[in-house]
């Protein structure tokens, strides 16, 4: 029938055809007739309320891309006519699919999404979801580095965070922080503009600015000291246990910027006594009201506190901070603090003087050992010819001087009627020509008796070193035992 009408209908009769359809379901029949009449405009929103809650929205989208190439083709007014009416319909074309707009705008508008943004304005959750699937397209191993593109995806972190706080979503902007590797300076001014401290204090650490993160979680964690006031206070304590438990995470999150600050000693040490003060000053709130339960729980802060903070600062600034600066704390609050602090010091001490021991003892035992090889001969080889270092056997005849060192009797050189210790003649030691006539060298044979003893020597000469060091591991617990390499303090 369309073909038919195609070949044979006048325009006057396709659109009188086309007025009698105006109020039928012959929909296309009716997108045909406007097509043939070139009302492109009318036969878009034909389709778009045809389509809009079906499962074929692609058919509008491949509709919009035909008209497009031929009227590029055709006609440049008319071309950017159509373009123009479709800007006005921008809502009703991303309603239908996101994905597919995003396709649209790429390819037939230059890829702008910051006039798409502002085109999808009067729709905060159409915007949303526009802005948040661009984002996606940006992987973290592609981010831009053209300066108006940095501007663009700048432009699109923040209004996104500006949307979330609009839409009430804020608990979504701090995972959605994260998913990301750089942000503008605005992201932070709007989280801090709508209370998502949250956001603002992982941005403050982005910028590595601990000291202002901390005030800002400090800050949070005063404002929930108040709200664990109050319930008891009220005795509303249906769901006490979480909301301890979200304080401790809030009271965690302190500790750990104080943990994890770059900034130096000093400024650290204030970070910490800030968080104390906090602390000690809401403790003498609490202690008036005489809330019982509530000062229990300010006083086990305190002291995940101090167990945290004696790593980081002495503990005699820790004293003194507490002895002057909060002399109203009873003894009986900070014993167990201060007994786990001089523990902790204690335990410390006491692996470093056990460690300074065994290095005493380990490496003065090998240094006197080495003086002892230096001057007596190498007891790590004492079945081996100083001179030519091939083993003894048995029977064979060998010279064994009193300094310590020893040869095949046929290595040995010899001057006149004298044998001579070649090792120590060349580092210039007395006495380096021993005689046979003053018994200072001793000529026999090898036996078995003699190789068990060479090979026994550096074990016997050692034994009183082991058993001084295994001494001081006796009484330690979860200590590995370390050792010297003997070998590479000889080498070195």
């Amino acid at each position: 029938m369309i073909e038919y009408q195609k070949n044979s209908l006048t325009i006057e009769e396709k659109k009188e055809i086309l007025q009698s359809t105006e109020k039928t379901s012959f929909v296309l029949v009716k997108i045909y007739l406007l097509n043939s009449l070139k009302e492109y405009l009318k036969s878009l929103d034909t389709y778009i309320i045809q389509y809009k809650y079906s499962d074929k929205v692609e058919k509008v989208y491949t509709f919009i891309d035909k008209i497009l190439k031929e009227l590029k083709n055709e006609n440049s007014e008319k071309y950017h006519n159509f373009k123009d009416e479709i800007h006005t319909r921008f809502i009703l074309l991303a309603r239908l699919s996101i994905n597919k707009f995003i396709e649209l705008i790429n390819k037939w508008f230059e890829n702008n999404h910051i006039f798409s943004i502002e085109k999808l304005n009067e729709d905060k959750k159409i915007e949303l979801k526009y802005i948040e699937k661009v984002l996606d397209t940006y992987k973290e191993n592609n981010l831009p580095t053209d300066e108006e593109e940095i501007l663009i995806y700048s432009l699109l972190l923040s209004t996104h965070i500006e949307l979330l706080c609009e839409l009430n979503r804020k608990n979504e902007i701090l995972p959605n922080l994260k998913k990301r590797a750089s942000y503008p300076d605005q992201c932070l001014d709007i989280c801090l503009e709508n209370k998502v401290y949250d956001a603002a204090i992982y941005l403050y650490l982005h910028q590595d600015n601990t000291k202002d993160a901390l005030n800002l979680s400090n800050q949070v964690l005063k404002e929930d000291y108040d709200n664990l006031t109050l319930l008891y206070q009220e005795n509303k304590l249906s769901n006490i246990d979480s909301y301890i438990e979200n304080h401790n995470l809030l009271l965690d999150r302190s500790i750990y910027i104080c943990e994890n600050s770059n900034d130096d000693e000093k400024e650290i040490k204030e970070m910490w006594f800030n968080l104390v003060k906090l602390c000690y000053d809401y403790r003498k709130t609490i202690k008036e009201q005489k809330l019982n339960e509530m000062l229990k729980i300010i006083i086990n802060d305190i002291q995940k506190i101090f167990e945290k903070m004696y790593s980081y600062v002495g503990i005699k600034s820790i004293l003194e901070y507490v002895t002057i600066n909060n002399k109203e704390v009873e003894f009986k609050e900070f014993k167990p603090i201060l007994i786990q602090m001089l523990y902790g010091y204690t335990n410390l001490y006491k692996i470093f003087e056990i460690v300074r021991k065994l290095i005493n003892v380990r490496v003065g035992g090998e240094l006197k050992l080495y003086n002892e090889i230096s001057s007596q001969g190498n007891f790590y080889s004492m079945n081996v010819c100083d001179q030519c270092n091939e083993n003894f056997q048995k029977n064979e005849i060998l010279s064994l001087f009193k300094c310590g060192h020893k040869y095949h009797l046929i290595c040995c050189v010899k001057q006149n009627d004298n044998l001579i210790c070649t090792i120590c003649r060349n580092e210039e030691i007395e006495a380096s020509i021993t005689s046979l006539k003053n018994n200072n060298v001793t000529i026999r044979k090898v036996s078995d008796g003699d190789i068990k003893k060479f090979n026994n020597k550096f074990e016997n000469n050692n034994k009183d070193t082991n058993n001084k060091e295994n001494n001081y591991f006796s009484g330690l617990k979860n200590i590995d035992k370390y050792y010297f390499d003997s070998d590479s303090i000889f080498n070195n």
